[in-house]
C-alpha cells in the first residue's frame, strides 16, 4: 500500500483520538465522499485511466494507457472473472512488464450494473490501515456508491458523477460491502480501485 505524503483530516483526527485514550471501537471514522481534484490519489487516477482505456478502443492510445496501468501495479481483485486489463494487454502492441502482485495490494474490478439494478461486492480491509475505494463510471449514468461495514453501518455514501472516492480508517479487520446502485434504465460500467 502506498502511504500518502499528507494525511487526510479523518486519519489525523483518528490518530489524535487514539492518542488521547479513545476506545478502539470509536477509532473508525466515516469519511465524507471525496470529490476528484488536481491532487487526486493513485486510486483515483487509476480508476480514471481504466475508464479512459475502456473508452479509447483498440489502438496506440489505449496501448499507452495500458502500459501506464501496468507500471502502477494494479491487478484484478482476487476472484474477479471479468479482467478487461488482461484482454487489453493481450491486444496491445507494446511489450508488457511481468506482473508482480502484492498480498492485499492495490486492485481493481469492473462492474457492469444493469439498469435499475444494484451490485454488491465484498472486500477485506485491515485494521489501522488507511482504506480507499475510488470509483469511476463511463458516461453520465447516475450510480450511487455505498460502503457498509460488517454490521450494516454506512461508512461512506455518495454519487459517482463521473467519479467518487471514499477513504476511512477501519477500527477492525473485516469485510466491507461495496454497493453500486444504478438509478437509470441504461446499463452502467463502473471501475473500482481498492487501495
Amino acid at each position: 500500500m502506498i502511504l500518502p505524503d499528507r494525511f487526510p483530516f479523518p486519519i489525523l483526527a483518528c490518530a489524535v483520538a487514539l492518542a488521547s485514550g479513545c476506545a478502539p471501537e470509536r477509532a473508525s471514522i466515516a469519511a465524507a465522499p471525496v470529490a476528484p481534484s488536481a491532487n487526486a490519489s493513485d486510486a483515483e487516477r487509476i480508476a480514471g485511466m481504466l475508464v479512459k482505456a475502456d473508452a479509447a478502443g483498440q489502438g496506440e492510445h489505449r496501448d499507452r494507457i495500458v502500459a501506464a496501468l501496468d507500471r502502477s501495479g494494479v491487478k484484478a481483485i482476487d476472484g474477479t472473472k471479468d479482467d478487461p486489463l488482461a484482454e487489453w494487454r493481450a491486444q496491445s502492441s507494446f511489450a508488457s512488464p511481468p506482473l508482480r502482485g502484492r498480498a492485499l495490494g492495490r486492485g481493481y474490478r469492473r462492474a457492469v450494473v444493469e439498469g435499475l439494478r444494484a451490485v454488491e461486492l465484498e472486500q477485506l480491509f485491515l485494521a489501522g490501515e488507511a482504506a480507499e475505494v475510488a470509483a469511476a463510471a463511463r458516461g453520465g449514468t447516475p450510480v450511487s456508491f455505498l460502503i457498509l461495514d460488517k454490521k450494516g453501518n454506512t461508512v461512506c455514501q455518495t454519487q459517482i458523477a463521473p467519479s467518487a472516492t471514499c477513504r476511512w480508517l477501519p477500527a477492525y479487520s473485516a469485510r466491507y460491502t461495496i454497493r453500486l446502485a444504478n438509478r437509470s434504465a441504461e446499463a452502467a460500467r463502473v471501475y473500482l480501485v481498492v487501495d
